[in-house]
């Protein structure tokens, strides 16, 4: 099972920082989340809310972006920062928030990492089907909170051969069926060590939480 770093170590730093990926880095997580979003400028930056300083990120530009401090220290990444320092060390979950031009964001990915070194997240099923053509050399997860009675039937609709699912909704029934179709389960929501561990019994594939730290721990437990 991969041990996923929600946004970083954010128990640390400030979510979807250098900082907070060097981080989990360090503690030797198997991939890093991060939220990307594209600028009014085209620029990518690595940053989870829709808006900044009282703005959409998309009407900003990059050079505005850069100028800003999270807690008055740390500054928002552009995707190209947080590939090269995460290339080659961990695996990056890319989750696609606002990017109106996907050729772009699939440019600048092609050229700087492996295809097996990235995977991409997505909550548009719309989006995931239409990257399942542009881009197919790259592993698709389709986000939900409840995946209903049919998870794998979700997964056909837009071509992705994973689903990421909230913590409560996952069941050993829904990860057996995900299973035999040859996709796999990962999940997030999990934050207490009570939650990370009834959930590993379930067999599930990854875990994306803001706690790596315990979900190393109880890996290292369960051996």
């Amino acid at each position: 099972m991969l041990n996923i770093a929600h946004r970083g170590f954010t128990r640390r730093f400030p979510d979807n920082t250098l900082e907070a990926f060097q981080a989990a880095i360090e503690l030797g997580v198997d991939g890093i989340e991060c939220d990307v979003q594209e600028t009014e400028d085209n620029c990518l930056v690595v940053f989870h809310e829709a808006e900044l300083l009282g703005t959409e990120i998309g009407r900003l530009t990059a050079a505005q972006i850069q100028q800003v401090r999270l807690e008055g220290k740390y500054k928002i990444p552009t995707l190209p920062e947080t590939i090269g320092l995460c290339r080659k060390r961990v695996r990056l979950i890319l989750d696609l928030k606002q990017v109106r031009s996907p050729d772009r964001f699939l440019q600048l990915t092609r050229a700087s990492v492996e295809p097996d070194d990235i995977g991409l997240a997505l909550a548009d099923q719309n989006l995931a089907l239409r990257l399942s053509n542009l881009a197919p050399e790259y592993r698709r997860g389709i986000i939900v909170d409840d995946p209903g009675e049919d998870p794998v039937k979700i997964l056909e609709s837009c071509r992705c051969d994973i689903i990421g699912v909230a913590y409560p909704y996952v069941t050993e029934e829904m990860v057996t069926s995900v299973h035999r179709k040859g996709c796999f389960v990962f999940v997030w929501g999990c934050g207490r060590r009570e939650e990370i561990k009834a959930v590993l019994k379930l067999e599930i594939d990854g875990l994306v939480s803001d706690v790596p730290d315990l979900v190393k721990d109880e890996l290292g437990i369960r051996g």
